[in-house]
């Protein structure tokens, strides 16, 4: 595995946060994201988007949600 390391000036970030089985919801979430921004005039052609992931979900079962 190859890493990169690159040192981002001082920045804002707005996030939302997706728990559960990766799939559909995953892009639903970034909608979510890339909506509010444009609603605030922050999704500009200098904005930067980026997905964290948390588990491998090769490795990592899906948690399950009780309610």
């Amino acid at each position: 595995m190859n890493f990169h390391i690159e040192n981002l000036s001082t920045s804002r970030i707005a996030y939302v946060r997706q728990v559960g089985p990766y799939g559909p919801a995953n892009s639903h979430t970034m909608e979510t994201l890339k909506t509010w921004a444009r609603s605030k005039n922050l999704l500009t052609e200098t904005a930067i988007l980026f997905g964290i992931p948390q588990d491998n979900p090769e490795t990592t079962p899906p948690l399950s949600m009780q309610v």
